[in-house]
C-alpha cells in the first residue's frame, strides 16, 4: 500500500515517536546500512526524501557520509542549485583536472575540501574572503590571479544564486538520517509508527 508523503510535523512526530523506543540521538552518523538504503532511493517515508526528484539524485550521487548527504539535499532542493549536480558527482568520483592558469591557494582547498573542491555554501564564501582579507599583500600578489578567479566565481555564484546553506541543510541532512537510521534497522517498528502518524490502522 502506498503511503502519503510526511510533511514536516508529522515527520518530527514521527521522530519523536520513534525515540520513545530508541535512543535515536545516539545513534552512529555514519551507518553503512542506512546510506545503502538511501543510495538506493529506498526513502518512502523519509521527509525531504520521498520525491521521485530527489530519489534520483541520491541514486546518482550515493551519498556515504553526512556530508555528501547535506550536499545532495542541498543540489536537489534548489531549482538553482540542481545543475550542478552533475559536475559535483563528476568530482566526486574522479581526479579533476585543475588547468594551472593559476597558484593553487592551500587554504581554499581545505575549505572546499568535503564539497569535493566545489563552492556550494554561503559558510564557504565567508570563510574564503577571509582567508583572502587576512593575506599580506605581498602574498596577494603571489596569488593574484587565483584571486582574481575565485572572487569571479563567488560573485557569479551569488549573483545566479547557487549558494546555499551548510547549516541549515545539515541539519536537515541529520533530521533525515535519524528517519531512514530508523527504517533502515528497525523496518517494521518504522512502518507501524508511520501508519500511526497518518492515522492508518493496522
Amino acid at each position: 500500500m502506498h503511503l502519503p508523503n510526511l510533511n514536516e510535523t508529522q515527520s518530527k512526530r514521527l521522530l519523536e515517536l520513534c525515540q520513545q523506543t530508541y535512543d535515536i540521538d545516539t545513534v552512529a552518523i555514519d551507518d553503512e546500512k542506512t546510506y545503502r538504503m538511501i543510495s538506493d532511493g529506498d526513502t518512502d517515508g523519509i521527509f525531504m526524501m520521498e520525491t521521485e526528484w530527489i530519489k534520483y539524485d541520491l541514486r546518482q550521487i550515493r551519498p556515504a557520509n553526512i556530508e555528501e548527504l547535506t550536499a545532495c539535499m542541498a543540489l536537489s532542493h534548489s531549482v538553482h542549485m540542481n545543475p550542478y549536480i552533475y559536475p559535483y558527482l563528476k568530482r566526486s568520483r574522479t581526479k579533476y583536472i585543475v588547468f594551472p592558469i593559476y597558484k593553487k591557494i592551500e587554504a581554499v582547498e581545505d575549505i572546499l575540501r568535503d564539497t569535493h573542491g566545489m563552492l556550494l555554501y554561503k559558510e564557504q564564501v565567508g570563510k574564503i574572503e577571509d582567508v583572502i582579507e587576512e593575506m599580506p599583500d605581498d602574498v596577494k600578489l603571489c596569488y593574484k590571479t587565483a584571486i582574481a578567479t575565485i572572487e569571479e566565481e563567488i560573485q557569479e555564484r551569488k549573483r545566479t544564486r547557487t549558494i546555499s546553506s551548510h547549516d541549515y541543510f545539515y541539519k536537515r541532512a541529520v533530521f533525515c538520517y535519524k528517519l531512514a537510521y530508523m527504517k533502515a534497522n528497525y523496518p517494521d517498528l518504522f512502518d507501524k509508527l508511520r501508519k500511526r502518524v497518518l492515522n492508518i490502522k493496522e
